[in-house]
């Protein structure tokens, strides 16, 4: 069953511009690891919330220990607060209209 990531990042106001840079980088990268499904950005405020989706937590295990992650998160290192950082257990209801 897919795995799905959940991350709420609050850029430092002066840290926004190098911590969207760092994301316009990373997240071509990311879509292309095997087993991503999804690598979305939304904001919500000055908050920057990125939901992920992998094939398996084989995927997400990769992901998370890969090179392209570790590149982001040096680019925004001091600049950025993580507020939330999970993975989630779905509940499908609904059949496939319930499942991300």
């Amino acid at each position: 069953m897919a795995v799905i990531g959940l991350a709420v990042l609050l850029p430092s106001a002066e840290g926004r511009d190098a911590v969207m840079k760092a994301l316009r980088d990373a997240v071509p990268k990311f879509h292309a690891e095997a087993g991503c499904e999804l690598y979305a950005l939304h904001e919500s405020g000055d908050e920057i919330v990125i939901i992920e989706k992998f094939t398996d937590t084989a995927s997400l295990d990769l992901h998370a220990s890969g090179e392209a992650l570790k590149a982001m998160r040096r680019a925004m290192k001091g600049l950025v607060e993580v507020k939330r950082s999970e993975v989630l257990n779905p509940l499908p209801i609904g059949g496939d209209a319930g499942v991300l």
